[in-house]
């Protein structure tokens, strides 16, 4: 089954509101899917950005700890939506799976979102 923006306007809206205040609207502009009009989620660098202008000594593990961050999210998420094709998807579907989180799990595509298949 695909879902479009009308099947899940709520959700759609509660994650924009969690973005907003997460990353801040200004940081959203021109980034994520169709030219910026859906935000991709990422709040490892921003997090990490702040936690080491209050803690300037601290050690810079680069963009890998950011990545760790990213991956945590999207692991512990109630909702996961990733793209075909892509091994950092895959990876977190799977994970899900072991988690018990499996049955939501979606992916993008150009017809709209639809269900992954466990399995």
């Amino acid at each position: 089954k695909l879902f479009y923006n009308g099947d899940i306007q709520q959700i759609a809206d509660e994650n924009i509101r969690t973005l907003y205040q997460v990353v801040g609207k200004e940081t959203l502009k021109g980034s994520g899917l169709k030219g910026g009009l859906l935000p991709v989620f990422e709040c490892g660098e921003q997090a990490l950005k702040r936690y080491y202008e209050n803690h300037p000594n601290s050690i810079d593990y680069g963009s890998t700890l950011e990545s760790i961050i990213n991956y945590y999210v999207a692991t512990e998420a109630s909702i996961f939506v990733g793209v075909s094709r892509s091994s950092y998807s895959t990876d977190i579907w799977t994970q899900r799976y072991y988690q018990g989180k499996g049955n939501e799990n979606y992916e993008y595509t150009q017809e709209g979102i639809k269900k992954v298949t466990n399995g």
